[in-house]
């Protein structure tokens, strides 16, 4: 049997039992839901889907929902017949990529993209801020920014750019790209460009309970945690240039409107 949720007990009800084979015959229906999306695809309540999943083996939800996207992407590796070692990995690299953007596009909060556009727009100058991986993405989104007349600029070095960051006023944006945001430069920086009322928003993995309040805009992808990193996915370049292409569309959507 190549099923999805395989040696489970047999002492399941009758329903669990129907739940776990419409599962198996269908997984990609039910991989990367929310407890409620998928308590609202099958009729039932949030404490329904969480009793479930513990009764079939698993701590909670998250980790069913783990388990569950892991095996499916894994199977349909498996699929693969008299296929070359090159074309295993080009597969499990399409799969992972294609994991990670529609995890951040479950992370993306719509409303919080369209208020940082808006401002984006009423800004005077623009700082796209990152190091390693994140500085592609930062002069990724400031080239595109420049393309659509906007005064941006992009930088890997904070202290060497301290004067004119001083120099920003409560016109001017500062974005910071960062998986984790936990740079010490970062930090001493926001509280410089902050005593200026300089709008800040941060583009990151992190949670909002970690960020600092002073934040004005925090816009999230998704990273793999750096321990369960598949071997084959290294950075989070993918996420945050899709992100930069969403966010580029939504201001050029914009500008589009108020020209008419």
């Amino acid at each position: 049997m190549n099923n999805i949720l395989d040696g489970l007990s047999n002492k399941l009800s009758i329903s669990d039992k129907d739940f776990v084979k419409k599962i198996n015959n269908n997984p990609e229906v039910y991989i990367n839901l929310s407890i409620n999306e998928l308590g609202n695809l099958i009729g039932a309540s949030n404490s329904t889907v969480s009793k479930f999943v513990r009764r079939i083996g698993f701590r909670d939800y998250r980790s069913f929902q783990s388990y569950l996207t892991k095996t499916f992407h894994l199977r349909n590796e498996s699929t693969l017949f008299n296929v070359k070692e090159d074309d295993k990995k080009i597969v499990s690299l399409k799969n992972y990529n294609f994991y990670v953007l529609n995890e951040t596009t479950r992370k993306m909060n719509l409303h919080e993209i369209e208020r940082f556009s808006k401002t984006l727009i009423q800004t005077r100058r623009i700082w796209c801020i990152g190091t390693g991986n994140s500085y592609l993405a930062a002069r990724d989104f400031s080239d595109s920014l420049n393309l659509l007349d906007f005064v941006s600029f992009s930088t890997n070095d904070v202290y060497g750019n301290l004067p004119k960051f001083k120099a920003l006023m409560k016109d001017d944006i500062v974005i910071f790209f960062s998986e984790l945001f936990a740079q010490a430069d970062y930090h001493k920086l926001l509280n410089i460009i902050k005593s200026n009322s300089v709008k800040v928003c941060v583009i990151t993995s992190i949670n909002e309970f970690f960020i600092d309040k002073r934040i004005d805009f925090l816009i999230n992808f998704f990273a793999f945690p750096k321990m369960e990193r598949p071997k084959l996915v290294k950075n989070s370049k993918i996420q945050q240039i899709f992100l930069n292409n969403y966010i580029i569309t939504n201001l050029i959507e914009i500008l589009d409107n108020q020209s008419k």
